[in-house]
């Protein structure tokens, strides 16, 4: 027998054309049947790794096909890459798809379960309703919390799951608006995040910042002694607030573009509130009035990303006169200039300032 060092233990001869000396290998019987603890069985696991490799190098060498790989002038090719891009988008499209269909079946299993426990409810002694919910939760196996908002579901909307324009919102959507006593601003917020497409989150943090009655307080364009927008897009900036001075003053970092920021005061455009201090001493006719003014811009901004302001020029004291709009979820500028709401006009409009034209 030929002396083969680092032979693998399979029992059959292997050409192997890369191997150092470019010849057959033997390949003695396996382990097992030669004696316990024999030199011949040590070397087994380490010939064998190196049997694999060598095979491996056998396959992939650069004279063999590359199994698997395709060619890169195809990978690189326009056409490939839109293939690619059209049937991500037809993946994504499935998944959305079946998140609404999955998402509009639980909503009507949700109401019907409610709607079910509310006739049975109906037939027994109101005193019982909780220890009825109770067996419920244990029979089904379902979280007693759950059953309950069921049955809120169902008696919020007994017509039916709403809907607006087609657009079904979650149920997560739906345990949110399920806190809201007021069916009028429960209405409000089922159709604004309908069709604004807001996400969870984005209804929560609504809900938070009192978007509905701040809406409800903006002035129409008719209204006299108010603030007008101005629609022109020049001299519009994104900020991030760094502190609330008082009610009409504010020290902000203005995104001036190119990764450019800069430490602004700005002054609210139009309106005035009550001074809070001057030389370290309360002054004005209502200190307490100008407190409660910057209590409301701190609250309106709290969790705020960003602001959008639109100056105009400098007021004695070098500080920027400017309008400023924010928004609780949206997140473009060019949006919240259009849309958000109007910080200046809300002062007025709760009448913590005074229109100083």
């Amino acid at each position: 027998m030929r002396d083969q060092p680092l032979a693998p233990a399979f029992g059959w001869d292997l050409a192997c054309p890369h191997s150092p000396t470019h010849h057959s290998w033997y390949f003695p019987p396996h382990p097992k049947n030669l004696p316990r603890g024999s030199l011949e069985q040590r070397p087994r696991k380490v010939s064998l790794c190196i049997c694999t490799v060598s095979a491996f190098y056998w396959l992939l060498a650069p004279n063999r096909i590359k199994l698997g790989l395709m060619p890169e002038s195809l990978v690189r090719s326009n056409d490939y890459r839109q293939l690619v891009a059209d049937l991500s988008a037809i993946i994504l499209r499935g998944q959305q798809q079946a998140m609404s269909a999955v998402n509009e079946i639980r909503l009507k299993t949700y109401w019907e379960m409610g709607q079910k426990i509310s006739e049975a409810q109906a037939k027994i002694d109101p005193a019982a309703s909780e220890t009825f919910i109770s067996q419920l939760s244990v029979d089904l196996k379902v979280d007693k919390s759950l059953l309950y908002r069921i049955v809120q579901f169902y008696g919020t909307w007994p017509n039916g799951v709403p809907s607006v324009d087609g657009a079904v919102l979650s149920w997560t959507h739906h345990v949110e608006l399920l806190s809201l006593k007021d069916n009028a601003e429960r209405e409000f917020y089922l159709t604004t995040a309908s069709k604004e497409g807001w996400g969870r989150n984005a209804l929560r943090k609504a809900v938070q910042k009192d978007y509905y009655k701040t809406i409800r307080l903006q002035p129409s364009a008719e209204q006299t002694g108010t603030l007008k927008r101005d629609p022109n897009p020049l001299y519009v900036y994104k900020a991030v607030v760094e502190d609330v001075v008082d009610g009409d003053t504010l020290l902000v970092r203005i995104d001036l573009g190119f990764s450019v920021w800069v430490s602004q005061r700005i002054r609210f455009r139009g309106i005035n509130t009550a001074e809070l201090v001057k030389g370290g001493v309360p002054v004005g006719t209502a200190p307490e009035r100008g407190e409660q003014a910057k209590a409301f811009v701190q609250e309106k901004l709290t969790d705020i990303p960003f602001i959008v302001v639109k100056t105009y020029k400098t007021d004695m004291y070098g500080r920027f006169v400017a309008d400023v709009f924010y928004h609780p979820t949206i997140s473009k500028k060019e949006e919240v200039a259009t849309k958000g709401i109007f910080l200046n006009q809300e002062l007025l409009s709760a009448g913590l300032a005074d229109l100083m034209l």
